[in-house]
């Protein structure tokens, strides 16, 4: 009579213990609205960081403006958030409650740049406004951190559920001010900047309630006074920057400052047996190529320039080298000089059209030494 219970019994323990290792063997899967592993379970546990960014407004304009102009600073609350995964989106919608007249959907507004003991940043600037109400929205994602050793692959993101909010009125008044301030850079850089950071001050000629930065097109951190550029790569950059007066005028012909770095000697490859590197500090970006040795000798290739240079340390005792391009002769540098210089950039040639093939550095000296820093290819022509 009761087998058949038991039978059933035993049946239901059985896929209950089937179910149970099925589900301990599952794949832990992200959640879509959160990151990191199995978010929003007790079981397994989360695996990895659930919790979003948050975001904090810290320069917006007046609650009442007759201002057509509207510039937003952001940051993320911690430095916990300060990360290159933290990104930033912004919305602007005309109205102080719902429903809202959608005026700009979601746009990416991050910045590049960092403040210390702060989160990462972002700015936003609105121009040309019509009279009204408004509300602008700002939230940040960052990626998920997996906790997993070896790390496993999780590809997912944490975005700010509750995005922060600023509401301001246009006003219908005119703004007395239609004169656009004017953008000065107080700062100087050479033309072969060799560094990989470079700060730039700059001013305007009137009342400001703020700076537009850009380094190479993509807008970076500034401050009321000055902007910093790190981690600079072996490349043309162009910086610029626009003023904004008190009445939202915008400088329409920003300020601008071009430089190249050159690329360092610890990235060349194409180097003869004869060289040793080195790093020491007072080089460019703290490393040197060296030798004694008559015909050793640097290969590249380059596509797209106009003007090379050579980065080389000049000495008493120092020798010389040849550039080539394409086996002609660009130029012979002769590194001898009365005092020991270090980081020293030495203009070579120079094109109208731009130019593409290969460049050689020979060593023309025999038993003298020859220190090589760096090299640089640019596609501007200053001469």
């Amino acid at each position: 009579m009761h087998a058949p219970a038991l039978g059933r019994t035993r049946t239901a323990l059985a896929a209950g213990a089937a179910l149970a290792l099925s589900l301990a063997f599952q794949p832990l899967v992200a959640t879509p609205a959160s990151a990191g592993v199995n978010c929003g379970s007790t079981f397994p546990p989360p695996i990895g960081d659930c919790t979003p960014p948050e975001t904090r407004i810290t320069k917006n304009p007046q609650v009442f403006s007759e201002s057509r102009t509207a510039l937003f600073e952001f940051t993320t609350v911690t430095a916990d958030d300060d990360d290159p995964g933290v990104t930033f989106e912004c919305r602007l919608e005309r109205g102080f409650a719902a429903p809202y007249t959608l005026v700009e959907d979601w746009q990416d507004c991050s910045v590049t740049g960092e403040a210390e003991g702060v989160g990462s940043l972002g700015k936003k600037l609105y121009e040309n406004l019509a009279p009204g109400d408004y509300t602008f929205s700002v939230r940040a994602t960052d990626v998920a951190d997996d906790l997993l050793d070896p790390p496993a692959p999780i590809g997912s993101t944490n975005t700010e559920q509750s995005p922060a909010q600023f509401q301001w009125n246009v006003s219908e008044t005119a703004p007395d001010d239609d004169v656009d301030p004017n953008t000065t850079i107080t700062s100087t850089v050479k033309r072969w900047h060799l560094f990989r950071f470079i700060g730039i001050s700059y001013e305007a000629d009137e009342e400001t309630m703020g700076f537009v930065c850009k380094a190479n097109g993509q807008e970076i951190d500034c401050t009321d006074h000055q902007a910093n550029i790190f981690a600079m790569g072996p490349k043309d950059w162009t910086f610029t920057v626009a003023a904004i007066d008190a009445a939202g005028n915008v400088d329409p012909t920003p300020a601008v400052l071009e430089w190249s770095v050159p690329r360092s000697s610890g990235s060349m490859k194409g180097i003869s047996d004869g060289w040793k590197r080195n790093s020491g500090k007072g080089y460019f970006l703290d490393s040197y190529l060296s030798t004694k040795k008559r015909g050793q000798y640097v290969n590249m290739t380059k596509d797209g320039f106009r003007e090379m240079a050579l980065v080389a340390t000049k000495c008493p005792e120092c020798g010389s080298v040849d550039i080539l391009f394409e086996g002609k002769l660009v130029k012979h540098v002769d590194l001898a000089s009365k005092k020991r210089k270090q980081r020293t950039a030495i203009p070579l040639g120079s094109w109208k059209k731009a130019q593409s093939g290969h460049v050689k550095i020979v060593v023309t000296s025999k038993r003298r030494p020859v220190i090589v820093e760096g090299f640089g290819f640019s596609m501007r022509r200053t001469r």
